[in-house]
């Protein structure tokens, strides 16, 4: 690739080396008017002097420049500011909150845990224990002091001899009467009703 200047080597003596070679003067290029767009033309102020065409065998009078025509968007309406006081709007009243409501969890018993917590200490004389499980205390703890009264009673009954059947049959009727009872008030407490 030749280059239409020589490189020069920056160490070299400056002194030493040629001047660059001159290029011929060039003069400006005339072209016809037409090949020219006009100049924009400013809008008139408002006492402007009269404008005078150019006369018809000018260039400029047969072609003239109109510059294109933009389209906006409509102007929006003004803005009108919401007045400051609306009116009131009518609401229903505020409801109180609601207030937690706490129900006790009973928790459920078992109607056999209390036949059979009355029948086998019942076995050894030893009742009431099936009712206080079911919640009824007061029945439990009337059966437990009851049956040892009456067995006392009917220890001593034994020595007149009428102790030997009242004694038996005591003890068979706090066999039924005790697991009755426990298993009515384990039904009683699991529908949530008051045990006494």
């Amino acid at each position: 690739m030749t280059h239409p200047y020589p490189q020069q080597d920056p160490w070299a003596d400056q002194a030493a080396a040629p001047p660059p070679p001159q290029l011929p003067p060039t003069l400006p290029m005339q072209l016809p008017a037409e090949h020219y767009p006009p100049a924009p033309t400013s809008p008139p102020p408002h006492h402007s002097p009269p404008h005078h065409s150019p006369p018809p065998h000018h260039p400029a009078a047969v072609e003239q420049y109109s510059p294109p025509i933009q389209q906006y968007p409509p102007t929006p309406p003004p803005y009108t500011p919401a007045p400051h006081h609306l009116p009131a709007q009518q609401y229903a009243p505020a409801l109180p909150h609601p207030q937690p409501v706490h129900v006790p969890v009973v928790p459920t018993k078992s109607t056999g845990a209390a036949v059979l917590l009355e029948l086998l200490p019942g076995l050894i004389g030893i009742f009431g224990i099936g009712n206080i499980y079911a919640g009824r205390i007061g029945v439990g703890i009337a059966l437990m002091v009851s049956f040892w009264v009456l067995f006392w009673i009917n220890f001593a009954l034994i020595f007149v001899g009428l102790g030997i059947v009242t004694m038996p049959l005591t003890w068979v009727l706090y066999l039924i009467v005790g697991p009755l009872a426990a298993g009515a008030g384990v039904a009683r407490h699991n529908s949530g009703a008051v045990v006494r």
